[in-house]
């Protein structure tokens, strides 16, 4: 009994009363308890003779009163008056789990949780402050001793959080916040060759750059037309960051590049990966790479590419001395034919190199004879046919009255790229190129 004559009680905790019932006579004894606010489970142990447990577990705090009867006569005091109090609480038994006890990012939900499952009855006390600025923090039940706690911090810097459980601070608090913030992706630079596309078997490389985008997570990934691509970013610890790509079949590839979660600008990048150039592949045909005369010389020849994988084409011509006009031309960016004309003004053997990746194309160089007659044509044919059966080839030279100007000119090797669609040609003094990737 306490100081008013009541039986204590705790929340909780099993409570046993013993009764003597060795004098009561034939019977046996009846028990029943009411909480404030309904009937619990009580138990009669009779498994002592002479002797009866009752027993019952509080569930609410409050009075709780209990009815005793032996053989339906109630016993003499009945009912008797018990107080419930709340368990005694242990703090030591809370525990706290989530990312944030110890970080958060400017005006971004931060969440942690306390367990009190173990702990006792009561309510946990949450502040969190800062130099600058003190946050408020949600606090909200989930049932059996456990609460969710979020706040959303504004201004970056370091914080104090301070969880007491029914007034009693926990081992530990005050717990330190470091708030971090925000970032922006849109301020994160990439550049590189790897933009561009490449080759398959190649790397393909990007410099990346944060130190503008505030603190974040930098991720990339890059998926092709059916495999995902390696990706290794190197930390360079300085806020620049080198990636690079290994990729496992040709075609489009998609690159995913992320800070914070969110697209970096310019994110998703496509660009296109090609198969090795192959010059074997590469064939050239036309009038202009074959034997004629001056007067109704026919120059054009096409370079088919189909097939050649990615890779450079280069023409250059070289002739008498003297100048003429190469041109080189195709329909679209993407079309794999090129027209290729020049226009020789002279008589004379004109070499005509065609190039893939730096690699002759079969057929290359091309010697081809611009002559004055029909007779002189009839000759260079003849010897050539006598050639490739096998004999000593003799062709007219250089030193041939039917040539002039028989001085050759050295090479000036001019590059072109083209990088719009539509129609396209350059002209230079010797040679030219495209590019395909």
């Amino acid at each position: 009994m306490d100081g008013q004559e009541r039986v204590h009680l705790v929340v909780g905790e099993e409570k046993k009363i013993p009764f003597d019932i060795s004098e009561a006579g034939p019977g046996h004894l009846k028990a029943e308890v009411k909480s404030p606010s309904a009937l619990i489970p009580v138990e009669v142990d009779d498994a002592h003779k002479g002797r009866s447990v009752v027993k019952f577990t509080p569930r609410e705090e409050g009075n709780h009163y209990i009815y005793l009867h032996w053989s339906d006569h109630p016993l003499v005091n009945s009912p008797y008056h018990g107080y419930a109090t709340g368990a005694a609480t242990d703090p030591s038994k809370v525990l706290l789990s989530g990312r944030g006890l110890k970080e958060a990012i400017v005006k971004e939900e931060a969440e942690f949780t306390i367990d009190a499952s173990q702990a006792g009855s009561g309510e946990p006390e949450v502040e969190l402050t800062g130099v600058r600025a003190e946050v408020q923090v949600i606090t909200t039940p989930l049932g059996g001793g456990k609460f969710r706690c979020t706040y959303i911090p504004v201004i970056p810097g370091a914080y104090l959080l301070n969880i007491s459980w029914n007034g009693r601070q926990l081992r530990g608090a005050p717990y330190k916040v470091n708030v971090i913030g925000a970032s922006y992706p849109d301020r994160v630079v990439v550049n590189g060759d790897g933009l561009k596309g490449g080759l398959l078997g190649h790397t393909l490389g990007f410099n990346i750059d944060t130190r503008k985008a505030g603190p974040g997570e930098l991720t990339a990934y890059c998926m092709g037309p059916s495999k995902v691509a390696y990706c290794e970013l190197r930390d360079h610890h300085d806020g620049t960051y080198s990636l690079v790509i290994r990729a496992q079949e040709t075609g489009r590839h998609v690159l995913q590049i992320k800070y914070g979660g969110e697209h970096v600008q310019g994110s998703p990048y496509q660009f296109k990966v090609a198969g090795q150039p192959d010059a074997s592949k590469v064939r050239v045909s036309g009038p202009g790479v074959e034997h004629g005369i001056l007067a109704n010389f026919q120059s054009q020849f096409i370079v088919e590419t189909r097939g050649a994988g990615a890779g450079q084409l280069t023409v250059r011509i070289r002739g008498p001395k003297g100048a003429f006009q190469v041109e080189m031309y195709r329909e679209s960016q993407k079309d794999r034919t090129i027209l290729c004309r020049y226009y020789p003004s002279v008589t004379g053997l004109y070499i005509i190199s065609v190039r893939w990746s730096d690699v002759d194309v079969p057929g290359s160089p091309f010697h081809v004879h611009i002559l004055d007659t029909q007779q002189e044509l009839e000759q260079v044919l003849h010897e050539s046919s006598f050639s490739s059966s096998g004999h000593h080839q003799h062709l007219l030279n250089p030193s041939s009255s039917s040539f002039h100007n028989t001085s050759m000119n050295s090479a000036n090797h001019v590059r072109y790229s083209t990088q719009q669609n539509g129609h396209h040609h350059n002209v230079s003094r010797n040679s030219s190129y495209y590019q395909y990737n």
